[in-house]
C-alpha cells in the first residue's frame, strides 16, 4: 500500500515545519560529529575552514562544516560516526551540520543511506527539505537551473519520505519509487520512476539492487550494517514495482539522470560563502 501524496496549504506549513523538525528529538549518539571518506574516483577537493582547499584523500575525516567538492567526473563516498553513509556524484558540493542530523548539498548528486529506524535525517538544498527516516533516497541540485530532483529508493513502514519547499510553501510525500522536483520555489506533480532502470543508470545507488555485492569490510561494522538493511529494502522495493509493473502508466520516467552535467559558476572556495543564505534546520540535542 502506497503512502498519499500530499500537498499541504501554506498555511499549514508556515506553523508546523519548525514543529515537525524541533520534535524529532535525537539522543547525542545520534548526532553527525564527524565523517570518513572511504572511497574516492578522480579529483575530489576538501574546503577546510579557515585553510586553502586541498585534494582530498581516503581515511580523510571531514569535520561539520567543512565543505567536500567533486569534479565533473569524480565521486567521493564518506561514512559518519552514527552509520550513515553519503556518496556524492560528480560535480557535487556538499556539507553537513554540527548538532543534527542535517545534510547540506549545494549542487550535484548525493546518494543518502540513512540507518534503519525512526530517527529522521534532512537533506536541504538552496530549494527544498527532505526528511528521511532509516531509508536510501536520491537528491540531485542544479545550482544553475534553480532545481531540486527527489527521488526514494526504499520505505520505511513507521515514517514516509517528506518534501518540502525551501520557504515553507508545500509538503509532499514520497514513497520508495517515486519522485519528485522543486523548481525555483515551486513543488512539481510526483511522478513513479522505475528502479530497475534506475540503478543500471546511477552507479552511485548499483549496489543496492542487487544481492550479489557484499560491504567493504573497511567500512565500520554500524555503516555495512546500514547498507545490509537498506539494500533488504531496496530489493523488496525493487520487486514490487516489478511485479506491479505491466505498461509503463503516463508520467513514467524511464530513466533519471544520475549525475549534474553543469559545474556552478561563480562558486566561491570559502564553506562559509558557499552556503551562506542556506535554509536552516534546528539543530537537535
Amino acid at each position: 500500500m502506497k503512502w498519499w501524496q500530499r500537498l499541504l496549504a501554506p498555511g499549514f506549513i508556515a506553523g508546523n515545519l519548525v514543529a515537525m523538525f524541533g520534535s524529532l528529538a535525537i539522543a547525542q549518539s545520534d548526532l553527525l560529529t564527524q565523517a570518513e571518506i572511504y572511497k574516492l574516483v578522480n579529483r575530489v577537493q576538501l574546503w577546510l575552514k579557515n585553510q586553502p582547499p586541498r585534494s582530498a584523500q581516503v581515511a580523510d575525516m571531514v569535520q561539520p562544516l567543512d565543505a567536500v567538492k567533486t569534479d565533473p567526473l569524480a565521486r567521493a563516498d564518506l561514512v559518519f560516526n552514527e552509520g550513515s553513509l553519503v556518496r556524492l556524484g560528480g560535480n557535487a558540493i556538499f556539507r553537513f551540520v554540527p548538532g543534527s542530523r542535517s545534510f547540506q548539498l549545494r549542487n550535484g548528486t548525493a546518494l543518502f543511506i540513512f540507518p534503519p529506524g525512526d530517527e529522521s535525517g534532512t537533506v536541504v538544498t538552496p530549494e527544498a527539505v527532505v526528511t528521511a527516516p532509516g531509508t536510501a533516497v536520491w537528491v540531485q541540485h542544479n545550482s544553475d537551473k534553480h532545481m531540486t530532483s527527489i527521488g526514494v529508493l526504499t520505505e520505511n513502514p513507521q515514517v514516509p519520505v517528506t518534501v518540502a519547499t525551501s520557504g515553507g510553501e508545500g509538503v509532499v510525500v514520497l514513497d520508495a519509487g517515486q519522485r519528485t522536483a522543486v523548481k525555483q520555489g515551486e513543488l512539481t506533480a510526483v511522478k513513479d520512476m522505475s528502479l530497475r532502470r534506475f540503478y543500471k543508470a546511477c552507479n552511485l545507488a548499483a549496489d543496492l539492487g542487487t544481492a550479489e555485492e557484499t560491504p567493504s569490510d573497511s567500512l565500520p561494522p554500524q555503516a555495512q550494517n546500514t547498507i545490509l538493511t537498506v539494500r533488504n529494502q531496496a530489493i523488496a522495493a525493487l520487486e514490487e514495482q516489478f511485479r506491479e509493473e505491466t505498461e509503463p502508466p503516463p508520467g513514467f520516467e524511464q530513466i533519471v539522470p544520475c549525475t549534474v552535467k553543469e559545474e556552478p559558476k561563480g562558486i566561491s572556495t570559502d564553506p562559509q560563502n558557499v552556503f551562506q543564505g542556506f535554509p536552516s534546520v534546528p539543530s537537535r540535542r
